[in-house]
């Protein structure tokens, strides 16, 4: 993400948020802006919402930059922003791992985002707790990507940076819900610059998944591990 030292304020260019689905039936929001070489830009889960993140401009002026030399394509990872939800009330198992946020599962979004956009190859860019399912993609589709880039993530969730951050906000959410107790903008210290911390806990607040499990939910994060595929992600050619 682009550091406070690095903020600018742009201006905001057009683009219109479309629909795709997945192969197994999940509804993805995505948008396009610039042109060149196509870079499919995935983001840390609970900051990942493809209207309002514009209004954050750490956030805005990084996919403004990005556009000036890429055609930027952004989605919602499928249970946050404006994509479904509406999986988890399919009959899918309480089970964290079967939630539908396997990093498999991760990957049809991609896959579905990119022909949606008519790009046969193109640069995946993983970012936070996003680059398990980068992983898992450029293993099973080599084939689809021009480069892997990722940035400020893991193969690995559990014990990494993100492990505690993740536990700990499914566990505020989960008395915010409960007590109407805010989760505390001090959450967010690592990931915002200090001025956009009450923008980012509303960006966040505003993916709060809605009549679901907040504990499975984060416990299905917890549990990606693409490490095993770091073998198999081979160098596109």
């Amino acid at each position: 993400m682009v550091s406070a030292a690095t903020l600018r304020w742009v201006d905001l260019p057009h683009r219109d948020i479309q629909f795709t689905t997945t192969e197994d039936g999940v509804g993805i929001a995505y948008w396009e802006i610039g042109s060149g070489v196509p870079i499919i830009v995935t983001h840390n889960w609970s900051i990942s919402h493809a209207e309002l993140e514009w209004t954050v401009p750490s956030i805005a002026s990084f996919h403004v930059a990005l556009s000036e030399r890429y055609r930027v394509i952004r989605f919602d990872p499928r249970g946050f922003g404006l994509s479904d939800k509406g999986f988890y009330e399919r009959g899918v198992s309480e089970s964290g791992a079967q939630l539908g946020l396997s990093t498999e599962q991760a990957a049809l979004d991609i896959s579905a985002v990119a022909e949606a956009c008519g790009t046969e190859r193109f640069v995946l860019l993983g970012v936070g707790s996003q680059g398990p399912a980068a992983i898992e993609f450029a293993a099973s589709h080599p084939e689809m990507l021009i480069g892997l880039v990722l940035c400020d993530t893991m193969a690995k969730v559990e014990s990494s940076y993100l492990d505690v951050a993740i536990r700990m906000l499914g566990a505020f959410s989960e008395i915010e819900a409960d007590t109407g107790v805010p989760v505390p903008v001090a959450m967010f210290e690592q990931l915002a610059p200090r001025n956009e911390l009450e923008t980012w806990a509303s960006l966040d607040r505003a993916n709060r998944p809605v009549g679901e499990s907040v504990t499975a939910t984060t416990r299905a994060m917890g549990e990606w591990d693409a490490s095993s595929l770091l073998g198999r992600s081979r160098r596109p050619r």
